[in-house]
């Protein structure tokens, strides 16, 4: 159980970030934001691509980004992020709970898989995706949410998504949002 400070500000709970991450296994772990995390799993190879991401039982809740300089980072439950063009990613069996912001011009997502060739998002609930509420605030407030890599000219790549047996409830924005080739 990963319980967040309540009385300060941090842009993640669990980062997992690296030049070089292979493979990656993240299981039933438990995030309480406390509404004053901006990320609560991040699974992020800085450089060479992942071979296999996995996120399986997790719970995250409260995520939440305060207006304040040092929130830098867009707002995620879970995510798993390739620069280069990675293999396969999946999410499975987890519950979010509360993804909001005070800040205005970040995303604000959920569940996300970022530059792999294969993502696979199963069985997963999904609920209480807010904007901030602020007038003219229309940035992303997404319940699950997979682009694949582009390629050095901003298009897209080929990708499978898979995004089955989920259940999505309040998310103020898209409740999927995919960005790939076909």
């Amino acid at each position: 159980i990963i319980n967040c400070n309540p009385a300060v500000y941090s842009n993640g709970a669990l980062v997992l970030q690296y030049q070089w991450l292979d493979t990656v296994y993240v299981k039933n772990i438990i995030v309480q934001g406390n509404t004053k995390t901006a990320r609560g799993i991040t699974i992020y190879s800085l450089v060479e691509s992942i071979r296999v991401a996995e996120v399986d039982s997790c719970q995250v809740y409260d995520i939440h980004a305060v207006n304040n300089a040092g929130v830098t980072s867009n707002l995620h439950s879970i995510s798993i992020y390739s620069t280069a063009w990675g293999w396969d990613a999946s999410i499975t069996n987890c519950i979010t709970d509360g993804v909001t912001r005070d800040k205005t011009g970040l995303a604000c997502q959920s569940i996300v898989i970022v530059g792999m060739q294969n993502a696979l998002v199963e069985n997963n609930s999904v609920i209480n995706v807010y904007h901030s509420g602020q007038s003219g605030d229309k940035q992303d407030a997404d319940g699950i949410v997979v682009f694949s890599h582009q390629d050095g000219s901003g298009n897209y790549e080929k990708s499978t998504a898979t995004i089955i047996n989920n259940t999505l409830r309040q998310c103020e924005g898209r409740f999927i949002k995919l960005q790939t080739k076909n």
